[in-house]
């Protein structure tokens, strides 16, 4: 994946105090498709691992979907229902 293409996840976000350690490669899609699912708290409380990212089922199904496109191809995620804002 081209280097452009990844960015620094805070497992712990800052507003709850998360700093540079706290961080985790992701690809920008990911990144943003993780941030349209969960507010910052709920990411602090419930997600505080890379592997309780990856076990939840809304996270594992767009991964599971992003690993077939094309890397260069440009993704917008919308919130699920009962989370627009």
């Amino acid at each position: 994946m081209p280097v452009a293409l990844v960015t620094k996840h805070h497992l712990l976000p800052k507003q709850h105090g998360g700093t540079h350690e706290h961080t985790v490669p992701m690809c920008r899609p990911c990144h943003g498709h993780l941030h349209t699912l969960y507010d910052n708290h709920t990411l602090a409380t419930a997600f505080v691992s890379i592997d309780t990212l990856r076990l939840d089922p809304q996270v594992a199904k767009f991964v599971r979907f992003i690993r077939k496109q094309d890397p260069a191809a440009s993704f917008r995620s919308r919130a699920p229902r009962g989370r627009r804002r």
